[in-house]
């Protein structure tokens, strides 16, 4: 043997100089995870992940644009929320609203719908979901997994006592920001 060879097979490279280094045991102990969700971003590479699935290769490409993008998206997101907020609570606007709220918690008045009705609503907003998608999207999660991920969004939204709960929240906070005293 020579001395190269001798010094690559030498029990001083074992285990990455005995640092403690351990490979990943499964894909779930993969480096790139993020432990802790925090802002936008990290909701939408948790949706990719767990809801649509996706690839590996993927969500490699996510995390490392994480670095770059994350505080960008969420600043603008902070600002076009912003912006959409002091519009809706405009003056004239906020009798609308108001009154639309009122009917709809107080005088629902409209008949039960039909399964029928029900089967035709949940096609369209699949459908429109789907469409919502950008073709890139599609195209790098797979069409199956694109498929899955909107019925399974679709499927959580369609549970009652969870939606009247996100509703009770929302409209709290919707409270808090039009009357900041009741804090």
């Amino acid at each position: 043997m020579s001395t190269s060879s001798d010094k690559l097979s030498g029990t001083h490279f074992d285990n990455n100089m005995n640092f403690g280094f351990q490979p990943p045991s499964s894909k779930r102990d993969l480096p790139h995870q993020v432990k802790d969700i925090d802002g936008a971003f990290d909701y939408l590479l948790f949706l990719l992940k767990n809801v649509f699935r996706a690839p590996e290769w993927f969500m490699g490409l996510m995390f490392s644009a994480r670095i770059l993008l994350k505080e960008t998206v969420e600043n603008y997101l902070d600002y076009h929320i912003e912006y959409k907020l002091s519009q809706v609570t405009q003056e004239h606007r906020l009798v609308g609203l108001v009154n639309l709220l009122k009917e709809i918690l107080f005088f629902d008045d409209d008949p039960p719908r039909s399964d029928e009705d029900k089967r035709i609503r949940y096609a369209s907003a699949y459908k429109e979901l789907l469409d919502f998608l950008p073709d890139v999207l599609h195209t790098a999660l797979g069409n199956s997994n694109t498929r899955e991920g909107c019925e399974l969004l679709l499927q959580i939204f369609q549970q009652p006592k969870l939606n009247k709960q996100l509703s009770y929240v929302l409209l709290d906070i919707v409270v808090q920001e039009l009357f900041p005293e009741l804090k």
